[in-house]
């Protein structure tokens, strides 16, 4: 959120056209350029870098076919659920109980068997997160579950996610079970795996 709009105005003023809320619907080639269908028209384009699951950059780009499409439909995605949880003043944001103070999170490896994948103590890892008007009044800790091959997060409910995270944060981040707010969001299909020849 403070990224983009000075980015915006900054390639605005560079003579770049920025389009916000204009879907790029099909790619084609003539000759060394590319040309994108839109809803506002077709745009001309030197080169193209796409930020899009694989299967719709196969999609997308399924005209133009050759070596630059292929293999995009066959890489393997994980889900993820994440969990902002948000506690009261005076918590401790990294952990001391487990001997956290001063880190910015933990990851939780596989054969621990946890539903929890990581936690990051945002409030220590980013101090602005807490810090002046607009910021949380207490620490904020962010919570992920999923991997690829363990799709147990499928199964569950939100509250029960939810439930089952506030569980395992003590005992791997040192926070206590009881926040005074939360913020779960699903990533589907959203975690590409790096496999050989990605």
């Amino acid at each position: 959120g403070r990224l983009f709009p000075p980015l915006k105005a900054e390639l605005r003023e560079a003579g770049c056209d920025v389009r916000l809320s204009c879907p790029v619907l099909g790619a084609t080639r003539q000759g060394s350029q590319f040309v994108l269908s839109t809803p506002e028209g077709e745009i001309d384009a030197d080169g193209i870098v796409l930020a899009l699951p694989g299967p719709e950059i196969e999609q997308l780009l399924g005209s133009i076919g050759g070596a630059a499409v292929q293999g995009f439909a066959d890489i393997a995605y994980a889900s993820v659920a994440v969990v902002t949880f948000a506690f009261a003043p005076g918590t401790d944001a990294a952990g001391t109980d487990a001997g956290l103070e001063g880190w910015s999170g933990v990851l939780v490896p596989r054969v621990q068997g946890a539903l929890m994948t990581a936690a990051t103590f945002l409030s220590a890892k980013w101090p602005w997160m807490t810090a002046g008007a607009d910021a949380a009044p207490g620490p904020l800790v962010r919570v992920s579950a999923g991997r690829f091959g363990d799709d147990r997060i499928a199964a569950l409910s939100d509250s029960e996610i939810i439930r089952r995270l506030l569980g395992e944060l003590p005992v791997y981040a040192g926070m206590p079970k009881v926040p005074v707010g939360f913020h779960l969001h699903r990533w589907d299909q959203a975690f590409p795996q790096y496999t050989p020849g990605y």
